[in-house]
């Protein structure tokens, strides 16, 4: 029997909300404060109703063109899961998830993770449409 597809996801918290994004997207990650300069807040990103407020905040670089990044909170763990695990999104909620850059939920630990594609994300709402002012 062979194996399934494996992802390797990047596990965070950002305001009492589970995240997590393809690893494999990510450049770099630095623990720095969350309002560094050229660095995008994910609460703004998502469009949080009220800013968030950062109890450990990360700096994820994300590969590709330009200079990318933008700060996530609570770095939990990098870890792999099957293809198979993950669920998709309600009909009725999946375009306007799809807009904040959210594809699927998977269920861990009792709880749904929310899945990001950064990507799609940032396409979405590019970094020049997004403040660091809070």
């Amino acid at each position: 029997m062979s194996e399934g597809i494996r992802l390797t996801l990047l596990f965070f918290s950002l305001g009492g909300v589970r995240f997590a994004c393809d690893a494999d997207h990510a450049e770099a990650l630095s623990a720095v404060g969350a309002a560094e300069e050229g660095a995008f807040r994910l609460d703004l990103a998502l469009g949080y109703p009220s800013p968030v407020s950062y109890r450990e905040p990360t700096v994820l670089t994300l590969k590709g063109e330009g200079e990318r990044r933008v700060v996530i909170d609570a770095l939990e763990q990098i870890a792999e899961v099957g293809l198979e695990e993950i669920r998709p999104l309600p009909a009725l909620l999946e375009p306007l998830a799809l807009k904040r850059g959210i594809w699927g939920v998977l269920p861990r630990a009792g709880a749904l993770v929310l899945l990001l594609d950064l990507d799609l994300l940032m396409k979405q709402r590019p970094f020049g449409n997004v403040s660091n002012d809070a």
